[in-house]
């Protein structure tokens, strides 16, 4: 087994409890009555950048919802690399069109995992989903 196949499988188990986690946050950003979920949510993802070593951790209100800012800095002369993601979720919809009950209680079912937030694939189905092991 090659160090990254080691490695990946070493984190993998807690990887998927962070996502359980956070998809069990309905961080509806378009739903005024989830801002306290927005927030919870955006706290969350400054503490796994804490954990994850981040050098600086920030979270950034520009009078809209919480932004989380993370630096990791490389070695000195390196090139920068910004990445972006966001951790709020769509409304869930029909809930007659969710296979399971809860949308935002992560389901597993075979090598994917299935709850309003896990993925951001943009599928069109309704049905977020991450693939959690295998391919």
């Amino acid at each position: 087994m090659t160090n990254l196949a080691w490695n990946v499988e070493r984190v993998l188990p807690s990887a998927i409890a962070d996502l359980h986690r956070l998809i069990s946050i309905p961080s509806i950003s378009s739903m005024p009555e989830h801002d306290a979920d927005v927030a919870a949510c955006a706290d969350a993802v400054s503490g796994l950048f804490r954990d994850l070593g981040a050098s600086e951790v920030k979270l950034l209100d520009g009078g809209g919802k919480p932004a989380v800012w993370a630096n990791f800095p490389g070695p000195e002369g390196t090139p920068t690399m910004l990445l972006y993601a966001h951790h709020d979720v769509q409304p869930v919809g029909d809930p007659a069109a969710w296979k399971q009950e809860d949308p935002f209680v992560a389901e597993r079912r075979g090598d994917r995992l299935f709850g309003r937030g896990s993925a951001d694939d943009g599928a069109g189905d309704g049905q977020g989903q991450a693939q959690v092991d295998g391919d």
